[in-house]
């Protein structure tokens, strides 16, 4: 357990539903006017259902797929993006296709993958996606980024499934009770799970909330939120927490002998239900989140689903300019913040092949 712990350390400071670790970037702004230097990203996925299969053909994970997933991403040069996807392939997924015509002469193209809405500043400024129940938007400005995505019934109602996230430059601040004038850049993120059920487990609502402010002296405010509700193991209804079951409302811890009670009651489901608390990064913070594993006996091998609800990640580095040099920001956990002790940042690593190798590690 104590090495799973270290590797969910590592991968919640990864993760992108989930905190990509970012860079100091040029002079602010593609014109190079502002006041601020920086990167930012924010990234939410309402589940990632991951399915590990004991001596698979050509993997173990055959199944790694998050969504709807919502990611944005701006920096001070004017890059800006965002996209939403539901089920998401990943990034290779996604490219792959349009790439095998160059790849392989005299192949076919292939058309674009569908369930996949991409905004770039100023190439396509806005994109959308609709397939049945599957709704996916995107949308950017040289500032500004936003992505939507959802699954399920039309609204927030049961069995529908939602993220949401936006990063943006604002050089006017007094809605943040700053002074006129002020620049910072805020991060924020957003999934919520409504009426998820496995084996003996009903979840009736989970939303899970994450954001950075970075402030022109280089100072990251992180906030972040769990909310819980309808949690039943069978007929009882409980909490959760980093305590264990606790007793809906008070938050109350119940006694050693009912928490075994509500282990075996999974346990005969062959699950177990894991509370993931909030992870601050040098540079950002994830969210905190559950992680539901069901085993199930097999010819081939003991399999696995995996689902992971939560971790919404925002994320940003930077700082006043000087001289068209950013004056980096490396501030420490906010004090008295939940989970304060910072995860490795694994600063210049690719995003997306971070996110991959910590989830598959996990999951197994």
């Amino acid at each position: 357990m104590a090495s799973r712990g270290k590797v969910l350390d590592v991968a919640l400071a990864v993760l992108v539903g989930g905190a990509a670790v970012l860079a100091a970037a040029g002079p602010a702004g593609a014109d190079g006017s502002g006041d601020l230097a920086f990167r930012a990203t924010a990234e939410a996925a309402a589940v990632r259902m991951t399915m590990t299969v004991a001596n698979g053909p050509g993997t173990n994970d055959p199944i790694d797929v998050p969504g709807p997933i919502s990611h944005a991403a701006v920096n001070s040069l004017g890059s800006s993006s965002a996209f939403a996807s539901f089920p998401y392939p990943g990034d290779a997924g996604v490219t792959v296709p349009g790439l095998i015509p160059a790849v392989v002469p005299g192949a076919p193209s292939l058309p674009p993958y569908p369930f996949y809405a991409k905004s770039e500043h100023p190439i396509v400024p806005k994109a959308q996606q609709a397939a049945g129940a599957v709704n996916l938007s995107a949308e950017s400005t040289q500032t500004a980024s936003k992505a939507a995505g959802s699954a399920g019934p039309q609204g927030d109602g049961p069995g529908s499934m939602s993220s949401e996230a936006s990063v943006t430059e604002m050089n006017d601040t007094r809605q943040l009770y700053l002074a006129p004038g002020t620049a910072a850049v805020v991060a924020t993120s957003k999934a919520v799970v409504a009426a998820f059920a496995a084996g003996p487990l009903t979840l009736g609502r989970v939303v899970s909330t994450a954001s950075v402010t970075l402030l022109a002296d280089g100072t990251l405010q992180r906030k972040s939120g769990l909310e819980l509700s309808g949690i039943r193991i069978g007929d009882q209804t409980v909490g959760l927490s980093s305590s264990g079951f606790v007793a809906p409302g008070s938050g109350l811890p119940f006694p050693a002998g009912a928490q075994d009670q509500l282990s075996t009651a999974l346990a005969g489901g062959g699950m177990t239900v894991e509370f993931l608390p909030e992870r601050q990064t040098d540079d950002g913070i994830v969210s905190a989140g559950l992680r539901i594993r069901q085993e199930r006996d097999m010819p081939n091998g003991r399999d696995a689903l995996t689902w992971v609800i939560g971790q919404a990640a925002a994320s940003a580095v930077g700082g006043a300019r000087s001289d068209g040099v950013s004056q980096d920001s490396s501030s420490s956990p906010s004090e008295g913040a939940v989970g304060a002790s910072p995860a490795s940042s694994g600063a210049g690593r690719d995003i997306a092949t971070d996110r991959k190798e910590a989830w598959r590690t996990w999951a197994s």
